[in-house]
């Protein structure tokens, strides 16, 4: 279904994620280093930005742009259900899981795992762990009411609305001039984790 949405859906995707993260890091220095052991957790940090990651997605997936809220959303469940916490190490790998299965569930034609790994950046065998793994945590619920999309679509939206274009508007502030926006932070946190769909 093909729909038009009012502000640059995947821009967003890439904007919540970043910020989250960013807000993350703020509160626990100890994410700049791996942790515990996880699928998830690379070795090191990934030379590519989230944003960059996402953008790639973009240009090569070839899927539908509700596949992009439905992955946040699948992180969004990953992180109320389980331990897990977003962190440098792990975002990649766990919006590659979640991508993929979001446009596994949700597109009628899709490539096979051997083009998402060399996507993603990694080998088929590690992808289909990487989605085995997710969809084992997420308890095989990958369906997303309308009501559920509505209204996560309709928080991206204030959150591009009121905290992205915020952020872009000239101020007197230096942390805003430096693109340091501590309001859209706090959205993105309350976007991408807590009380939004549950």
């Amino acid at each position: 279904m093909l729909i038009n949405f009012p502000f640059p859906l995947i821009d967003t995707c890439s904007a919540v994620l970043e910020s989250f993260l960013s807000k993350a890091l703020s509160h626990s220095p100890l994410q700049t280093k791996p942790t515990a052991t996880s699928i998830f957790n690379a070795k090191k940090e990934p030379k590519i930005s989230i944003a960059e990651y996402v953008a790639r997605f973009r240009k090569f997936a070839d899927c539908s742009e509700p596949c992009y809220i439905s992955a946040l959303i699948y992180l969004d469940r990953l992180i109320q259900c389980t331990p897990y916490e977003i962190t440098l190490f792990n975002v990649h790998r766990l919006y590659l899981a979640a991508m993929v299965l979001s446009i596994k569930f949700n597109e009628d034609r899709y490539y096979d795992n051997e083009y998402y790994a060399a996507l993603g950046g990694v080998d088929s065998d590690e992808l289909k762990a990487l989605e085995a793994e997710m969809i084992h945590l997420l308890d095989f619920k990958l369906f997303i009411s309308h009501s559920k999309f509505r209204n996560y679509l309709t928080a991206m939206e204030r959150y591009y609305r009121h905290c992205l274009l915020d952020c872009r508007r000239p101020s007197d502030s230096e942390s805003d001039s430096s693109g340091d926006c501590r309001r859209g932070m706090s959205c993105a946190a309350n976007l991408l984790i807590y009380k939004l769909l549950y």
